[in-house]
């Protein structure tokens, strides 16, 4: 009998925490963070430019995903560039800002202040409304 418990307590974690997986991935974070200039610099970015940055790894198929949608949302907006940084090669830039997984994005205003941080694969129309708003938008803050 108390195999049938164990096996229903793994199975209600495993469910609860697919449940709030989804719930969280790909959703639009503010965090209080700021790339500084070198920084900025080791990833190629433009000056007077508006940056999203994705951290990406070779292997990772959500990040093709997550850089067609930024390149997207780039296309559309004349102030805005985007820069994928491989984890292998920016593995100190990486543990700065707190980056566990792959894709995990950032959007950063010209001073490198972060207006927030996607981990998995953004909507276009958050990253919009991250980059309209200048900051987080209430409707997309994730608990």
């Amino acid at each position: 009998m108390s195999e049938w418990l164990v096996l229903a307590t793994v199975v209600a974690a495993t469910g609860a925490f697919a449940l709030w997986w989804r719930a969280h991935d790909g959703k639009v974070r503010a965090v209080d963070d700021r790339f500084t200039g070198e920084e900025l610099a080791a990833i190629g970015a433009p000056p007077e430019r508006r940056l999203l940055v994705a951290f990406t790894a070779p292997s990772c198929a959500p990040c093709t995903m997550a850089r067609r949608v930024l390149e997207e949302v780039a296309g559309d907006r004349d102030d805005v560039a985007v820069r994928a940084a491989d984890v292998g090669d920016h593995l100190d830039l990486a543990r700065a800002h707190g980056v566990l997984r792959t894709p995990t994005t950032f959007a950063l205003e010209v001073d490198g202040t972060v207006l927030g941080r996607v981990a998995g694969v953004p909507t276009a129309a958050d990253v919009h409304a991250l980059l309209d708003a200048g900051a987080v938008p209430d409707s997309s803050r994730a608990a």
